[in-house]
């Protein structure tokens, strides 16, 4: 009877690769592990923000648009009141919400839609990059920042405005602001 045992090389390869299928599966299982405990903490933090509070936007970081969001008082000119959270894929209910997105690494793990709280008589102008509405004290601007001055503001969804004014009609919280445009540069 001839010798059928294997050559030693053959085990030894045989241990390599399950060796380096092991490692591959714990690479792959740490790297999901790591993106699900990202949108969690992601999650979380959009749960900070409920319908009816009140965020000031401010400009963060060094990107395009970057901005974050803060819990503060509802008086403070200007600021948003959260009207909706959705999904990150969602749209909100007009053009005339600030959408929020939350996002952590290259994932969204939401969006708020905000709605501007603006006072009448003031003018206001939209930052360039970011689109955070800012107050304009000098109620003069450049076109590129769209400056405009509030009129009136009713808390119902589509309240009738003046011939001279532009509605800026929010559904949900209802609100209506009657804006003109101000003199630009």
């Amino acid at each position: 009877m001839a010798d059928a045992r294997k050559p030693w090389w053959r085990g030894f390869l045989m241990r390599i690769a399950l060796a380096l299928v092991v490692g591959v599966i714990a690479i792959f299982v740490r790297h999901w592990m790591s993106e699900k405990n990202t949108e969690s903490a992601a999650r979380k933090e959009l749960d900070k923000y409920t319908v009816g509070q009140c965020v000031v936007l401010t400009k963060s970081g060094t990107g395009i648009g970057s901005v974050d969001a803060a819990d503060t008082p509802c008086d403070r000119d200007p600021s948003y009141t959260v009207a909706s959270r959705i999904d990150a894929n969602a749209k909100c209910p007009n053009e005339n919400y600030v959408e929020y997105s939350y996002e952590v690494g290259s994932k969204s793990a939401g969006k708020l839609c905000l709605v501007e709280n603006l006072t009448p008589g003031h003018c206001y102008e939209e930052e360039l990059l970011t689109k955070i509405t800012k107050l304009n004290n000098s109620c003069s601007g450049l076109a590129s920042s769209n400056p405009f001055r509030v009129q009136s503001r009713t808390e119902t969804d589509g309240a009738p405005c003046p011939d001279d004014t532009t509605p800026i009609v929010y559904p949900q919280p209802p609100r209506t602001y009657c804006v003109t445009a101000v003199d630009t540069l």
